[in-house]
């Protein structure tokens, strides 16, 4: 396996080849389609989710909250659609000689998911147990094949799966204590282009030929555009604890807290239109390894009910910081790529309203400003350009003792933002992200047996 302070052969100040899309695991976890946990709590834009506590989806949020919902076999399934659009414009994006870049601006790079969770909560009284099977993060992105930074990233698509059985206990009607934890299977798929002729000339410079001879030598890729796709697999563990407190019956604090969960990614690298590199033992099919974590997160939040109105509102923290670089090594002589990201700590905060019209009738509204961890243009990357996103909820119910059913609209403005980053072949992408918008569509229906 390549290792980080190994191998320097020729190709080494080439820096590879698989570009930007080795990064894009966790990139993907910064502002995608995150933490959609059913219908209710998209209509206040989840605004206080851990001191609510009024569907099973607490046992995500808030395992405390789970003492909360009503006695007997709670269960909750739900399913969110949701529609990504975002589009990039050129401001002067060069290749490796400082010439304008070929191709287009990549066209409406979002796509189109449907998120499913599945919830059971038994509480007894005093206890309360339960599973939740869910969709924490996923995100799928399709630029242009053509696209003016495909030597960075033109595709991706992650997904992490988590199954998390959760316990709560009430110690009196104030306190309630509970915890989690969560088996997450982690899935994705990664693609770019490759330069070859700057590959081939870069190696060729290594090796100290002169700037004539080495165009020479790597003439014959002058108009060959390699291609590479990595897919990996992982499992990883991560725990919930929480605390419920409740100073009056209609007044409810909740405070949360999930451990980063470390995923050691492996999986396989596929080149197409490579073949020229073959006797330098790189750009080969192979194995590939590498890490992605997701971060620790902590909330706080409170819910107060009068009369038909309940108000929510929570700030949430999240350690991006944590992640300080993304690694990936190779099987074959192909050098580790190493990608900086210097990501900074995040802060969410939301505020919401549920409004029962009638006892059976409930109208939500919500808004929460969330924070990017992207600190600049050189950090905002193809493989997501992540930006500061205001999120609008909207949502309405119908519910009985022991059925509901739920709806919920959310709409998320993702703020413009430029972009100035590098492929390791010499390729600038210069420009802004625009127009990035997220909209989801939930149904929810819950049941008390």
């Amino acid at each position: 396996m390549a290792l980080r302070s190994g191998v320097r052969d020729q190709m080494l100040r080439v820096a590879v080849l698989v570009g930007g899309s080795v990064v894009g695991s966790g990139l993907a976890l910064a502002g995608g389609f995150t933490h959609q946990q059913g219908a209710v709590g998209l209509g206040t834009s989840y605004a206080g989710a851990s001191a609510t506590a009024s569907d099973p989806a607490t046992l995500f949020y808030n395992p405390a909250g789970m003492s909360n919902l009503q006695e007997g076999q709670n269960f909750s399934a739900s399913a969110v659609y949701m529609s990504l659009r975002n589009n990039f414009r050129d401001s002067g994006s060069t290749d490796a000689q400082g010439k304008a870049m070929s191709g287009n601006d990549g066209g409406n790079f979002g796509t189109k998911a449907t998120i499913p969770n599945l919830y059971y909560v038994y509480n007894t009284g005093a206890l309360a147990y339960g599973v939740g099977v869910s969709v924490p993060y996923a995100m799928q992105l399709s630029y242009d094949p053509t696209w003016k930074g495909r030597y960075q990233f033109t595709s991706g698509k992650l997904v992490v799966q988590e199954v998390a059985p959760a316990i709560s206990y009430r110690v009196n009607d104030q306190w309630s204590v509970g915890a989690s934890v969560g088996y997450q299977s982690l899935s994705l798929e990664l693609g770019s282009k490759i330069n070859n002729f700057n590959v081939c000339y870069g190696s060729a410079k290594a090796k100290g030929l002169p700037d004539a001879n080495a165009a020479v030598a790597c003439a014959s890729q002058a108009s060959v555009e390699g291609e590479s796709k990595i897919k990996g697999t992982s499992k990883a563990y991560v725990m919930g604890v929480g605390v419920l407190f409740k100073p009056s019956a209609d007044f409810n604090v909740g405070l949360n807290f999930r451990t980063a969960s470390k995923h050691k990614v492996k999986g396989t690298v596929e080149y197409q239109n490579t073949s020229f590199f073959a006797a330098s033992g790189v750009l080969t099919n192979g194995n590939v390894e590498g890490n992605s974590v997701m971060p620790g997160q902590g909330s706080i939040a409170v819910a107060h009910k009068h009369d038909a109105l309940t108000l929510s509102a929570d700030v949430t923290y999240t350690a991006w910081s944590s992640i300080k670089e993304l690694a990936y090594d190779f099987a074959d002589n192909t050098p580790t790529k190493v990608t900086s990201l210097n990501w900074k700590n995040t802060v969410r905060a939301g505020v919401g309203a549920a409004y029962h019209v009638t006892s059976q009738v409930p109208v939500r509204f919500g808004y929460a400003f969330d924070q990017s961890p992207t600190p600049d243009a050189a950090h905002r990357v193809a493989s997501l350009p992540d930006s500061d996103r205001h999120v609008f909820g909207l949502g309405a119910g119908y519910e009985m003792e022991k059925y509901k059913v739920n709806f919920g609209l959310s709409d998320v403005v993702v703020k413009n933002a430029p972009t100035d980053t590098a492929a390791t072949t010499g390729e600038k992408l210069k420009g802004d992200y625009r127009n990035g918008n997220l909209v989801s569509v939930g149904i929810q229906l819950d049941y008390v047996l």
